[in-house]
């Protein structure tokens, strides 16, 4: 025994060794390693979290603590771990005046100290509450392990485990001593609250859940009940004499013990009713967190009725699973483990104190239960195998799905060593956009120490060593926008750094309106660009407030109770356009009778709408206050209203919007299920666009682009572009990271492209590469076109030529970035003398021939256009006829000219601004014409491209065919018919309208002379707002019209009262439906004044087309008509596959994926829909289109794994009537498979 006892404690003590000095490398050497190499790439990578953690330590270093200067969900204890190594060196986070704060100090610091304090508590647990050298080792491992696994936030769970420990323990340690227990326990949970306040709530629950289990053991034991409620009160007691004392220190502080508790409740309450959010789907499954705390709860539940040892047990694990609640509310894999830690730490304690394998084994194995009072009651033992057979479960599933939580694995010790052997360095070449607006303000505004900052970024204060209005501010909390409003307006620094949300998340911009929001575009104005979508704004000389105009709502009803999954439509009287913020009043209360935080507050999301139809997309709203007073802003085109508010540009389409769609949305289990909204009124905002615009210059016809990257015009961000001459590296970035991208300004004359060598390098000595993804894009205001899309295999090159016809003379930027593969290691891409010439200068004789605009970019991801169909036509005809003639008029949906397909004419572009302006006389000699109805899409953009020569067209060119849902097929006539005109008297009425006498059809085309007056530089961006009225009611939307005079102030507007009325009755021949209109309002922008002169109305050149009424289809079949290529398809790459049709979503901001099919219903004719949502959540739809009406018949928001979904729906409403049946999803990352599209007679609809 004495030879097995020495063999046992040197294999203790080289265990141990190994172990500490493991430890001890990888803690060290991952620090050093991650602080020689920190750049711009390790900030971005967790710049929200980061951010706030910088704000806390440069507030302590200011002398500000958190509940004694300023309210925040971290207390004056985390705050002053967090700065004392910044403390340490001092000039970390005061720099010298133009120099950088060194940002990896402050934080790896903090890191490691808070780390410290975690393996030291971990070691202090183990070492006193397990017995026995093996043992503790054991649990000195586990709780090692666990100590940082959400980071620097697990110091509170790791706390709030030592509570539970702690109270359950003075029932047998601290009986001699009761009140020094007391005050420890007392302690530990003021020290946990100084954390964070939530720890202290928590903690108290969980003595609660304890206390309660005491006495529940008590009772089946029969033992006295005084002793359980004599300990809870003396720890009450001393908890509340450790308060008053802090309260009083807190008071001669200068703070406010009240201020300080009804804040951090606000804000708790906050972030567990009003902030929570659902389940996430790539997080950690709610059925294992069920799973790990049934087992863990029904271990305890055999030890609640036994001895005081073995209760103490069922006290530790009720108590530590109390904290589990903390996960319910905001269930991010980081929440979920600071919740489950703690019982993750009493079962390992409970593991390394009832383990004993010699007992196990000398009793067979396994003693379960024993009879023991009125009861069975779990054998110590074998609970302990249980626990450490849960604990080491469950350890392995969470580091297996999260191993970088895990900080001493081997990883991280790699890292270490190959910053030391050189085999990494840091990357200094690395551009962010957080990190190119520190570079502005350090170069530009060294001596301005006040700056404004987005949320989010407050990391920029400790890269410039500046304070601002918005460090240490929470945007997020109920009252977050308006107090962030104040501290804004109150502080009058002279910069402020904020990014544009809808470069990169589109409607979900909307998120960013707020009244801080408007602060900001009210007191600054925009610099400089400094990334893709960060601007650095400058302070007005003098506040430009946005304008307001009442909203009034149609309906009188204000009060309204949705259940979760309603919807409530709110009309206005008027339209709003899409740059306007509606701010609407409103006010929420729950119907029920538990309250915030015990139940979530729904979500609420609205989408704008034009005549009941929607025109945008929905948009998140944060307020989400409850019985209280709250406006709501959001915007019918959140990009274009962004745009407008914060850098004064406007975009190019034009949104109308007459009403709001209000969603009440579930966010998990614990939704109340009804609430009682008030309206209680709406008003719209507009930004005065008081900034100028820039000065227009000339085109680029023969430029390199390449000196652009060399003196900072060009936007970086995600890359370092190398020090090679000739070009610029472009490596590619992680699967999960943002991609590298580089943005070149250009403005190209017509003709030019941008030429290009994309190369992917493979040397000798780089790991190997998977290959790379090019994208090319071209950046126009918001639209976003795809020039190129192509993969590129290591060693590979290409030279690249792209036509930049469709953005001649517009300031545009050229973006190129690329993606990676599984392993972006040896991705070493280059791009090599971009520059922008004539597009000739390729040497390539098939270049001319391309598709622009939008359309490019559908046909470079594979999918099907309605310009595809235009162009087989033409290939037909030229084929038919080698030397025919096809005019093709380009549209803003990516219609543009094609030419050279043939030796003959081919394909000549028109526009009906031309024909009028320029003769057009080569459009007007060609065979065919193809018209594209942008009515059938957008009416108000139909109407804006109205202009004087349109008529002309269809003097000379009759309907023949429709080649898809947009674009119609012309015949040239064999001689002209003139359109028929007639004056209009124009007389203005005492309401400002004007009276049109006679009354002129909706499908007549009108010119209206005018004379135009304009004050100062007015004329320049003079426009019209131009609305139609058949008696009292609005005819179609309004539409805004730019104004072109000539030097005399003279000019000429083409209108039209209904432009898809006008489209469908010249382009079509289908007559109008539309009443006649009597009245016109005009309403000229600010600083103009417009006189009316002549107004002619142009007729139709031709009766309508009479269609047969009689005939029907009985059986229309969509999958069919798609296999044999009859059906209609836009921006959609359908597979037919096993009889089922198979669709993909599109990325946000691409066009909708669609399928249309034209047909005449029958009488009893009936659509059957069923759909399987391959890949989800996928939106399905399906609408009857019955021009200018249409009907949503189908729509349906699908999970992935839902199964086989089917609807039906009557068709009688639309019996004989021509029509579109169309089918699409929605915007995102979701597959679905159509089974059935399929309309028949209603008896053989499947039910």
């Amino acid at each position: 025994m004495t030879h097995w006892g020495d063999f046992s404690r040197a294999l203790f003590v080289w265990t141990a060794f190994l172990v500490v000095t493991h430890a001890v490398a990888t803690f060290a050497l991952d620090k050093a390693g991650r602080y020689a190499l920190w750049d711009e790439r390790a900030l971005e990578q967790h710049r929200i979290d980061y951010s706030w953690e910088l704000d806390l330590i440069l507030m302590a270093e200011d002398g500000e603590w958190s509940a004694v200067d300023f309210q925040y969900p971290r207390g004056p204890l985390f705050q002053l771990l967090a700065w004392l190594p910044t403390a340490a060196r001092p000039g970390a986070a005061h720099p010298p005046p133009g120099e950088p704060g060194d940002v990896g100090w402050m934080l790896l610091g903090a890191e490691a100290l808070v780390q410290l304090v975690c393996l030291a508590l971990a070691l202090g647990i183990a070492f006193c509450a397990v017995r026995g050298r093996w043992r503790r080792l054991a649990v000195a491992i586990a709780l090692g392990s666990l100590a940082f696994g959400a980071g620097i936030e697990t110091l509170r769970a790791l706390m709030s485990a030592l509570v539970v420990l702690t109270y359950g323990a003075l029932e047998l340690r601290w009986r001699r001593h009761p009140w020094r227990g007391a005050f420890l326990v007392a302690g530990l949970v003021a020290l946990a609250g100084m954390l964070s306040f939530e720890r202290w709530a928590l903690c108290w629950i969980a003595l609660l859940v304890m206390h309660g289990v005491e006495l529940f053991g008590r009772l089946r034991r029969g033992a006295a009940l005084r002793p359980a409620w004599r300990r809870l009160g003396r720890v009450a007691a001393a908890q509340t004499l450790i308060c008053l004392a802090l309260a009083i220190a807190l008071h001669a502080l200068g703070g406010s013990s009240w201020d300080y508790l009804s804040g951090s409740f606000r804000t708790g309450v906050s972030y567990a009713s009003t902030r929570s959010i659902p389940w996430l789907s790539h997080g950690v499954s709610p059925v294992w967190v069920g799973a790990f705390l049934a087992a863990a709860l029904t271990i305890a539940v055999g030890w609640v009725a036994g001895a005081p040892r073995r209760r103490r047990y069922a006290q530790w694990i009720f108590g530590a699973s109390a904290f589990s609640v903390f996960a319910l509310f905001r269930p991010y894999p980081g929440q979920i483990f600071l919740g489950l830690a703690p019982a993750a730490v009493v079962l390992a304690v409970i593991a390394g104190r009832a383990v004993r394998l010699d007992r196990l084994a000398s009793r067979a194995g396994w003693r379960l239960v024993r009879a023991a009072g009125h009861g069975r009651v779990l054998g110590v033992p074998a609970g302990g195998a249980l626990c450490a057979a849960l604990l080491v479960a469950s350890a392995v599933a969470w580091f297996g799905a999260y191993p970088e939580t895990l900080w001493w694995r081997p990883t991280n010790l790699r890292r270490g060593v190959a910053m030391l052997e050189g085999e990494l360095e840091r990357d200094s070449d690395h551009v962010t956009e957080i990190g190119q607006a520190a570079r502005w303000l350090l170069s530009n505004a060294p001596d301005d120490a006040c700056f404004g900052v987005y949320p989010g970024a407050t990391a920029l204060y400790a890269l410039t060593g500046g304070d601002g209005p918005t460090r240490g501010r929470m945007r997020w909390t109920d009252g977050g926008p308006e107090a962030l409003a104040a501290s804004i307006r109150s502080a009058d620094c002279p910069h402020h750094v904020q990014v544009l949300y809808s470069f990169d998340r589109g409607p979900a911009a909307g998120m960013a309106f707020g009244e801080d929001f408007l602060a900001v575009s009210e007191l600054y104005r925009p610099r400089a660009r400094v990334g893709p979508s960060t601007y650095v704004l400058e302070r007005r000389e003098e506040p430009a407030p946005a304008q307001a105009r009442p909203l009034p709502l149609r309906s009188e009803r204000r009060t309204h109770t949705l259940r979760v999954g309603e919807r409530l439509h709110v009309g206005f009287d008027g339209g709003v356009a899409g740059h306007e913020l509606v701010a609407l009043d409103y006010r929420l209360s729950l119907v029920g009778l538990l309250p915030p935080p015990l139940v979530n507050v729904p979500r609420l999301k609205v989408r704008f709408t034009l005549g009941g139809q929607p025109v945008g997309e929905w948009q998140p709203i944060n307020e989400r206050a409850v019985d209280a007073p709250a406006r709501l802003h959001a915007a019918p085109d959140p990009e274009a209203a962004e745009r407008r508010f914060l850098v004064e540009r406007e975009v190019y389409r034009e949104v109308i919007a007459d009403g709001l769609e209000l969603s009440v949305e579930g966010v998990g289990w614990r939704t109340a299920r009804e609430v009682r909204l008030t309206i209680e009124g709406a008003q719209a905002l507009t930004h005065p666009l008081a900034s100028e615009p820039p000065p227009a210059r000339g085109c680029d016809r023969r430029v390199s682009l390449l000196p652009l990257t060399e003196d900072g015009r060009a936007l970086v961000r995600n890359v370092g572009l190398g020090d090679e001459e000739g070009g610029f590296d472009l490596d590619a970035n992680p699967p999960l990271a943002d991609p590298p991208e580089v943005f070149l300004p250009t403005r190209p004359c017509p003709g030019t492209c941008v030429h290009e060598e994309l190369s992917v390098d493979a040397p000798e000595d780089a790991p190997p590469s998977d290959g790379v993804g090019w994208e090319v894009h071209v950046i126009d205001r918001e639209n976003r076109s795809l020039l190129h899309s192509a993969p590129m295999e290591p060693g590979e090159s290409e030279a690249v030529s792209l036509p930049l016809e469709a953005f001649a003379g517009r300031d545009v930027w050229v973006r190129f970035s690329v993606t990676s593969g599984d392993d972006p290691d040896g991705d070493y891409a280059r791009v090599d003398a971009p520059r922008v010439a004539p597009c000739e200068e390729a040497g390539d004789p098939h270049l001319d021939p391309l598709v622009f605009g939008e359309a490019a970019s559908e046909l470079a991801r594979g999918r099907q256009t309605e310009m595809s169909r235009a162009l087989d036509w033409a290939r037909d005809r030229f084929e038919q006829a080698p030397g025919a003639c096809v005019a093709l008029r380009p549209s803003g949906a990516g219609l543009t000219a094609l030419r050279g397909l043939t030796a003959g004419p081919g394909l000549v572009t028109w526009t009906a601004d031309g024909l009028a302006r320029l003769g057009g006389e080569e459009a007007l000699t060609c065979d065919h014409l193809i018209y594209d109805a942008g009515s059938f899409d957008h009416e108000w953009l139909a109407g804006r491209q109205l202009a004087p020569g349109w008529p002309v067209l269809f003097e000379r060119f009759a309907p023949e065919a429709r080649l898809s849902p947009r674009l119609w097929l012309l015949r040239r006539r064999e001689a002209p018919r003139v359109a028929p005109t007639r004056p209009i008297e124009v007389e203005r009425e005492p309401n400002g309208t004007h009276g049109l006498d006679p009354a002129v059809a909706a499908d007549h085309f009108l010119s209206l002379r005018y004379s135009l007056r304009c004050e100062g530089d007015a004329a320049t961006d003079a426009s019209v707002e131009v609305r139609f009225f058949a008696g009292e009611r609005q005819l179609g939307p309004y539409v805004r019209i730019p104004l072109w005079p000539d030097a005399e102030g003279r000019g000429e507007l083409s209108l039209s009262p209904r432009a898809g009325a006008l489209e469908r009755r010249w382009a079509a021949g289908e007559a109008s439906l539309e009443p006649p209109v009597d009245h016109l309002s005009l309403a000229v922008s600010d600083g103009c004044r417009l006189e009316v002169g002549e107004l002619t109305a142009h007729a139709p050149p031709a009766p309508p087309i009479e269609r047969p009424t009689e005939r029907c289809d009985a059986i229309v079949d969509l999958v069919r008509a798609v296999e044999r290529g009859e059906a209609w398809v836009r921006s959609a790459a359908p597979v037919v596959r096993g009889g089922a049709l198979e669709l993909s979503e599109n990325p946000r901001g691409d066009p909708l994926p669609e399928v249309f099919v034209p047909f005449v219903p029958c009488a009893a004719s009936c659509l059957t829909v069923s759909v399987e949502p391959l890949e989800g959540p996928v939106s399905v739809e399906a609408h009857l289109i019955d021009d200018p009406d249409r009907a949503r018949v189908v729509h349906e928001r699908l999970e992935a794994g839902t199964g086989l979904v089917t609807r039906t729906v009557g068709l009688t409403s639309w019996a004989l009537r021509p029509a579109l049946l169309r089918r699409g999803l929605g915007s995102g990352q979701g597959r679905a498979r159509v089974h059935l599209a399929r309309v028949e007679p209603c008896h053989e609809a499947t039910p």
